[in-house]
Formats: C-alpha cells, structure tokens, sequence
C-alpha cells in the first residue's frame, strides 16, 4: 500500500466551495480526497504505524502554518504527458517546505523524489 502525508488546509466556506465547484469539473481526484498540501509523497515498503512515528518525531517543533493562496498556476506533470492546475501557497510557503525537508531528513530520505522540485500547492486540476 501506499502513503502519504497530507495537510488539509481550513478554508473560509465561501473559498472552500470555490474550490470544490472548480475540482468537481476539472480534477480527477475530485470525491477521493480533500484539497490538501502533499508534504510526503507516495512511499511503499513503510508501515503505517511507522510513518505516523516518523511524523510524529519529525514534525514536533512545527505549530500551525498559516497560508495564503493568491493565485492559480499551470504547471507540466513530471511524466510530461499532461498539465495541473495548482493554488500555490505564498505566505506559509517557507515552512511547508521546510516540513517537506524534516519529513525526508531521517527514515522517509531513501524515498525523496530529487527529480522532482517540491512547490507546495493544492491541486485543483488536471
């Protein structure tokens, strides 16, 4: 099985059905999972308990992060093959990405993708 880590963002109601209306028309994981910031990507041969304890462990000096959305951005998927839209966070943006960093420093470095630079943003199209 595979496991991520994911952070779901509080969203005024308004830009939250926003979000949803958009993610209903264009995003193929629409009704699977939440808008959310991935911060672990999918990793296998990991068990869950784990990967709680890695997270645990490794993200206790982090507190609450706040973000801002300002703008949607187009981004090519690294296959290369399609396109994502993606809310970018602006402010919060430094500490998502040094959560992303903590997570992988330790047990999860084995499975960080280095082809892959880590933007944060919650995908809201494909």
């Amino acid at each position: 099985m595979k496991l991520f880590v994911l952070a779901y963002p509080i969203f005024k109601s308004t830009d939250h059905n926003k979000i949803e209306q958009f993610r209903q028309q264009y995003d193929m994981q629409y009704g699977i999972v939440k808008p959310h910031f991935t911060i672990v990507f999918a990793i296998e041969n990991f068990t869950q308990e784990d990967l709680i304890e890695e997270v645990i462990e490794n993200s206790n000096t982090f507190k609450k992060i706040n973000v801002s959305i300002k703008e949607a951005t187009i981004h090519r998927d690294s296959s290369g093959n399609h396109f994502n839209v993606f809310l970018q966070a602006i402010e919060g943006n430094h500490q998502l990405k040094k959560l992303h960093d903590q997570l992988y420093s330790k047990k999860l470095n084995t499975h960080l993708r280095n082809d892959i630079k880590y933007i944060p943003h919650i995908t809201i199209g494909h």
